[in-house]
């Protein structure tokens, strides 16, 4: 008879089932990373949400920041400008405002001729550039009966300016009811404008104008108009 052979297989049994036992827990483990993975890479969605909002938040924050800066220093450019042209022109602006007090107070006669002839000497003093003092310097000596400071003064606002000094006096001699005076000054204004630049009314005053030029007598038959 055949002898039975009888192997002890327990030792591998145990072995197998501590191999199972590690398989086991190793699966655990991979469990818990697996877990803690997903965790992690909700928390870096969560942070790289966070970083994108404070990077809005920021780059709004120098735009804003930028805008504020150019809005200040704009303030300030004006300001400056504001300053320049006070320094500059705000003289004129007295001198527009004396120019209509002299009109007024001469159709009142509560102001006396010298005191209007100083007043505007002044003007002179304090705008020696601007075209309206000696203007003004003329329509104050036509008040007092200077002609020759009036026509000398003429003289000086029109090489300013011609145009408006032109324009002004038309006004002046309309206001004192001068009136072939007062058209003599409109032809010449109309004689220095750009009948292009001007409306369909415009050019067609501009055009009379040009067919009638004042003759004769210069600036002094204008000063005798008005005087």
């Amino acid at each position: 008879m055949a002898e039975t052979v009888h192997v002890d297989l327990s030792p591998v049994m145990a072995a197998i089932s501590i191999v199972e036992n590690e398989v086991g827990v190793a699966r655990q483990q991979i469990s818990r990373v697996a877990s803690q993975v997903d965790v992690v890479a909700q928390e870096q969605e969560n942070t790289k949400k966070l970083v994108e909002s404070v990077l809005e938040e920021f780059r709004d924050y120098v735009e804003k920041d930028d805008w504020t800066q150019t809005v200040v220093k704009a303030k300030a450019d004006l300001q400056l400008v504001r300053q320049e042209i006070e320094k500059q022109f705000g003289h004129h602006d007295g001198i527009r405002r004396v120019t209509i007090g002299i009109l007024q107070a001469t159709d009142g006669g509560s102001v006396r001729k010298e005191t209007i002839h100083t007043t505007a000497e002044q003007g002179m003093l304090h705008c020696p550039r601007y075209w309206l003092a000696p203007a003004l310097l003329a329509l104050s000596a036509w008040i007092t009966n200077n002609r020759e400071v009036a026509e000398k003064n003429v003289s000086e606002a029109i090489s300013r300016d011609d145009s408006k000094t032109s324009l002004l006096f038309a006004l002046v001699c309309r206001r004192a009811q001068r009136m072939e005076a007062c058209i003599q000054w409109l032809r010449r204004y109309f004689q220095l404008q750009n009948p292009m630049a001007m409306g369909p009314r415009g050019r067609r005053h501009a055009r009379c104008a040009g067919q009638r030029r004042v003759r004769g007598g210069g600036f002094g038959c204008l000063l005798q108009s008005c005087g």
